[in-house]
């Protein structure tokens, strides 16, 4: 995976900032305090153990000289720090970038959907979703990063 040496991977809070910061609403760790909130809420709704749980050991793999334990510790995701490291972990151990890596302009309202889908097919901002990555793209953010 010589993608995870490419400097991008080694600030994932950077990345976060650079795609998100102040748009639309969004912060790098919004999903996490309200996944958080509601394991809090309702002990039945604490099936994300086992997120914890996998995050924890992607975790290790990528950031091997930060050992944490997220199943023991989840209110660490409500930082952004390890927020959006989450994010990365997820987008890495479910290959997202091989979809990613497919689009073009004509597809990418499509490949965009399938990203959505993957991460949360239940969500009502499909459509803000595609706006963001069409924002990304034409402000050229990440630009010069990657092949």
């Amino acid at each position: 995976m010589s993608f995870l040496l490419h400097p991008v991977f080694t600030d994932a809070e950077a990345v976060a900032n650079r795609a998100y910061a102040g748009k639309n609403g969004n912060s790098a760790d919004r999903s996490q305090r309200r996944r958080l909130e509601i394991s809090r809420e309702r002990p039945e709704a604490n099936h994300w153990k086992g997120s914890y749980r996998a995050f924890t050991n992607g975790y290790a793999r990528y950031w091997t000289s930060d050992s944490q334990n997220f199943e023991a510790n989840p209110e660490l995701l409500a930082t952004t720090k390890y927020g959006t490291r989450s994010g990365v972990d997820y987008w890495l151990s479910h290959n997202l970038y091989e979809i990613a890596d497919q689009t073009t302009a004509p597809n990418a309202d499509s490949k965009a959907n399938a990203i959505t889908a993957l991460i949360n097919s239940n969500t009502d901002s499909y459509g803000l979703r595609r706006d963001n990555y069409h924002r990304i793209m034409n402000a050229g953010i990440f630009r010069g990063i990657g092949a």
